[in-house]
Formats: C-alpha cells, structure tokens, sequence
C-alpha cells in the first residue's frame, strides 16, 4: 500500500458551520467518549443523549495536518508484502473525481455518474490512510480473495454500532439530518452502504458531501427550517473546509452502486 495523510481534520471545518449555528439548534451524540478542551462532548453510554451545536461536534477532529494529495506520498507499500497486508482493516474511501485520472498506483472507480471515486485503503496511526496498490490487489485477485466485498463487510462491521456521529431532530424528536464524522476517519464511506438511513430518514433520503472528511444524510422533505439548517451546513462545510468535495445534493441511492456491485460479483451474476 502507498500511504497517504488522510482528510484534514481542521478547525475550517468546525467553524464552517459556526456562524449563525447552521444546524438551527443541537445535534444528539451516541456512543463514544470525547472531549472539547475540559467539556465532555458525548462521554456516554447506550441510550443516553448528550445534545451539542455542530460547533461542538465538529471540534472533535481539531487536530491539524497538512493536507497532501496521495499522490504526492511515495509508495510505502512497496517495502511490504502483500501477503503480509491486514485485509481484515481495508475500506472503502471515496475521493474527489479528478484523482482517477491522476495515473492513480493502486485501483480507483467512479461512483457511477457521481462526481465521485472509490480507492481501497486501511487508516493507520493518526487517522493516516495506506492505499492498496495495484500489486496487492491482483495478489489477492490470484488468490481468489474477493478483496473489495471484504472491505464492504469491513465498513459494514465498523458503523454497525455507529453509523452517525451526530444528528438533529425535529419538534417530534424524530431525526432529519445524520451528520457522518467519524473519528475513525471514514465517515463519508458509509454513504456507500445501501438503505443505511431508511428507517431513521425514509427509503428515499438524500445525502451531500461537502468536505471530505464530513457526509450529510438528510430527509428529502423538509420544513423550511429544516432545509435552511441543512444547506447552511454543506454550503458552510463546503466554503470553509480544508478539503471541499461538492455542495450538490444526491439521491442516496447513487453512492450504493460499489456496494452492489459486489453483491453481483459474489453471487456470480
């Protein structure tokens, strides 16, 4: 694997959606421990809430590195044996559009018609991401392995207990926004995983990424508040964040092609 500095995780981020609280009010935390500064910012156990502003949320990942394009990192796999990779930690990872014609070492596919690419990679120490290359992936290609529905069940295992790092609810207390920014560094890789919002958001929900280290998963009807909390907070992201991605909003359905096609490939259709 060539190693590359994962998405920035940046105070641009937080104070994107600082101003004028773009999520109109406070987000619900589950599950996890973190702290901003000497407040506890979701210190809690199962079935408890702690409620935050975005702000709050988003200076989980205050840590700063200086962004680098993979491809500017040399190839560190190289030096290891494929045998030797832990393919039980390779994910998914989507990337902007424009590095899958950058002569990209390892293998990378679009998102169907989405602006949007998918590589393969394990998140190392200090969130830093080690990219499969070209040799790994027909190593295991040879051995049989079908390598990218194990990185499928892979993702899949890491958000079953925690799909969401945050999310708003209505006067109800029914969730219409899912904010996916995860400390393990690949919160917008649960984007390609099919339905994962439909009971909470309804089979037709709609999803943004805005800065690559942050995704938005939203109700496709919404209030006027509603609407105006969720397109402050892409475009704020959006303008602010270390790592813009897009401020368009999609179909969730999209993103779940990667998914299903290796449903396909597995049942040999």
């Amino acid at each position: 694997m060539f190693g590359g500095v994962s998405p920035a995780r940046t105070r641009a981020v937080r104070d994107a959606c600082g101003t004028g609280d773009p999520l109109g009010g406070a987000a619900t935390l589950r599950n996890g421990a973190r702290t901003a500064g000497n407040v506890p910012v979701a210190a809690v156990a199962r079935g408890e809430h702690i409620v935050w502003m975005l702000p709050r949320i988003l200076s989980w990942f205050s840590r700063k590195t200086e962004p680098r394009s993979p491809m500017e990192v040399p190839e560190a796999g190289h030096r290891v044996e494929p045998a030797d990779r832990d393919l039980s930690r390779v994910v998914p990872i989507i990337l902007p559009l424009e590095l899958l014609n950058a002569s990209w070492p390892g293998p990378i596919v679009r998102i169907g018609d989405l602006p949007f690419c998918v590589a393969w990679a394990t998140c190392g120490e200090m969130n830093s991401f080690f990219y499969v290359t070209e040799r790994e992936a027909q190593f295991w290609d040879e051995a049989g392995i079908d390598w990218r529905a194990t990185a499928m069940e892979n993702l899949s295992r890491m958000s079953e207990n925690l799909p969401a790092s945050g999310e708003k609810c209505d006067d109800d207390g029914l969730p219409f926004v899912k904010v996916m920014l995860h400390e393990d560094a690949v919160g917008p890789s649960r984007l390609l995983l099919p339905h994962l919002f439909d009971e909470a958001l309804g089979p037709n929900y709609e999803v943004a990424i805005p800065e690559q280290t942050c995704a938005i998963a939203f109700r496709k009807n919404l209030s006027p508040g509603q609407a105006s909390d969720v397109d402050g907070m892409i475009s704020g992201c959006f303008e602010h964040g270390t790592e813009p991605m897009s401020p368009d909003k999609f179909e969730a359905r999209l993103f779940w092609e990667i998914a299903e096609g290796t449903s396909r490939r597995c049942s040999g259709r």
